[in-house]
């Protein structure tokens, strides 16, 4: 019986990871897609830019999107809310660090764009993530945007 019990479960925690996996990947897709148009857009000079008055309309699409994420979830399974979040997220901040690695150099204003522009520090990781997720994805994006502003890669 117990064989029997792990078995189902594993099936289940399958299936569970396919579904979350295949719903997923389009949504995370799509917001990479707007991270990565924002920051790698070749009209931006990230070493001359002055200093930033307003947030870019890219982070305002990606954060819509999220809010319409978060509808949909909510309504539908709302014990998935965190996991899907979460994941969405992680992966949208990973793309910004990968996309942010790809500037060869940064100036102030530009710097100042980036913290400016940047929806997944303070607010939106406090309410979010996990603590211990929270402080290394800050970490990874200050650490790695400040490397690349004063090495020039």
């Amino acid at each position: 019986m117990d064989d029997a019990r792990r078995t189902l479960n594993e099936v289940m925690r399958g299936v569970d990871r396919t579904l979350f996996e295949d719903y997923i990947k389009p949504k995370a897709g799509v917001l990479t897609g707007l991270m990565r148009k924002g920051v790698i857009d070749p009209k931006i000079d990230w070493f001359d830019m002055p200093r930033p008055t307003e947030v870019r309309d890219y982070i305002y699409e990606i954060l819509m999107y999220l809010v319409g994420v978060h509808a949909e979830v909510s309504a539908i399974a709302k014990s998935l809310l965190e996991r899907t979040l979460t994941t969405l997220i992680i992966e949208t901040v990973n793309e910004a660090l990968e996309c942010f690695k790809q500037i060869k150099k940064f100036g102030m204003g530009g710097m100042l764009r980036v913290s400016e522009d940047s929806p997944f520090d303070g607010h939106l990781l406090t309410v979010s993530l996990r603590p211990r997720s929270k402080l290394n994805l800050c970490t990874k994006l200050s650490f790695n945007t400040l490397t690349n502003r004063r090495t020039g890669r």
